[in-house]
């Protein structure tokens, strides 16, 4: 016997405004076998400043390690990477 599925869970690539969203909601709701589709969590600014600080310390991270600057090291930028990846994974839990 194989599972059942009763829901499903999308997100975006990046937030979207809700009336933006609302192209989404009725598309997917005039899908054939969906009862409902609601907006889900609206995005509050700690979420947002959150994200946005580990993608940017990832992001000079890489910048680092892509594009060495004369006198980088390299190494230090590698162990940098490595940690900021743990911080990141421990905080999705």
């Amino acid at each position: 016997m194989t599972d059942r599925v009763q829901s499903l869970t999308v997100f975006f690539e990046k937030e979207l405004r809700d009336d933006d969203a609302q192209a989404y909601v009725d598309a997917i709701s005039m899908m054939r076998g969906v009862a409902s589709v609601e907006l889900g969590h609206i995005c509050d600014i700690s979420h947002y400043s959150a994200k946005e600080e580990v993608r940017r310390e990832l992001w000079d991270v890489l910048r680092a390690l892509l594009i060495p600057h004369r006198g980088s090291d390299q190494d230090r930028a590698i162990e940098e990477f490595i940690k900021l990846s743990r911080k990141y994974q421990a905080r999705r839990g």
